[in-house]
């Protein structure tokens, strides 16, 4: 097998350059509570056949000198397997609130980065048996869906522990010096550009003759189109709240635990998705957050990823959204936050 270069998309660019702002960091965290204990040698065997499976786990960011375009992931020299796979013991009392405090800490810290961007630790001894597992990845390595389809790959459907099927070495092959990044970020800038004129060059005939047989109905596309386009790249110059007004290094996690099955027979009741009743708690819970401190609020500025996946990596768009806070029913709440975070339903 041959671990290559690849060159990162413009959106996980974006996230990669505007961490020049830590304040601006894009990691993405999650806890896993186990009722036992995974072996760990089987769960680190698991880890290291994932990290050949995907590639993006064995590769570091690289930029092009003067930062022209996008970063590319080339192979990670020196990789080392138990740099990134942890396993710790489980702080007194050994409960929640221990493992929280841990993850809140690790979210904190910034990777490494000249090594892959993840880091995912076992926290063992637990109360009542049970152990944690803590999963950090930087955002342009992955998003959450994606971490979903990475988790097939580490997670087994029973306790049964079936054979791993061993992979064969990575051969690392790809750009390492700086001339190489150079010369290869050129050379593909010219060719998407290329492209791009290309495609623009095949539709200009088609839209000229379709805007001279139907001009009312161009001119509402075009309009249409632009707004739309307008709504996209608005920058977001505050957050429309009175009390969030600043952004800090600082986190602190709590949990609120709420059945599967409630959720379930709330989207059925209000016809939704799990997304609409998540977003519809998140802004209902901003909405009282902001009347206990005296505030009101109506709308808060949110920006919601749009799911652009062919594969298990990190694929999507940002798009802004003025999400309606004010309401306090469920029916209208949902209605509200549908319209939020489907785009296709805005008017």
């Amino acid at each position: 097998m041959v671990l290559a270069a690849e060159r990162m998309r413009h959106t996980d660019a974006f996230l990669w350059y505007m961490e020049d702002d830590p304040l601006l960091r894009s990691t993405i965290l999650a806890i896993t509570l186990l009722e036992g204990t995974p072996d760990w040698e089987y769960l680190r065997a698991r880890m290291d056949r994932a990290s050949r499976a995907l590639p993006m786990f064995r590769q570091r960011v690289q930029p092009p000198p003067l930062r022209l375009g996008p970063p590319w992931r080339t192979p990670a020299p020196d990789f080392d397997l138990d740099y990134h796979l942890r396993r710790i013991r489980a702080p007194q009392p050994a409960d929640w609130r221990g493992v929280l405090d841990f993850a809140q800490t690790s979210l904190m810290a910034a990777f490494d980065r000249d090594r892959p961007l993840w880091e995912f630790t076992l926290i063992e001894g637990l109360d009542g048996g049970r152990s944690a597992f803590v999963t950090k990845l930087h955002h342009c390595l992955a998003d959450g869906i994606a971490r979903v389809q990475i988790a097939a790959l580490v997670v087994d459907a029973d306790a049964s522990m079936p054979a791993i099927e061993p992979l064969g070495p990575l051969l690392p092959v790809g750009l390492r010096k700086a001339g190489d990044l150079l010369a290869a970020s050129v050379a593909d800038n010219a060719e998407q550009a290329a492209r791009l004129a290309a495609r623009a060059a095949r539709g200009a005939v088609p839209a000229t003759l379709h805007a001279l047989r139907h001009p009312r109905t161009a001119a509402i596309d075009a309009w249409a189109t632009g707004t739309s386009v307008a709504r996209m790249v608005q920058p977001g110059t505050d957050t429309l709240s009175p009390i969030l007004t600043a952004r800090s290094m600082g986190r602190r996690f709590e949990t609120v635990a709420v059945p599967m099955t409630d959720v379930r027979r709330a989207t059925a009741e209000l016809d939704c998705t799990v997304n609409d009743v998540f977003l519809a708690a998140l802004t209902g819970g901003l909405r009282r957050y902001h009347e206990r401190h005296g505030a009101t609020v109506t709308d808060l500025r949110m920006g919601l990823p749009l799911n652009t996946r062919a594969s298990a990596t990190s694929a999507w768009t940002r798009t802004p959204r003025r999400c309606p806070t004010a309401t306090s029913s469920p029916s209208a709440s949902r209605k509200a936050s549908t319209r939020c975070s489907r785009p296709e339903l805005r008017s």
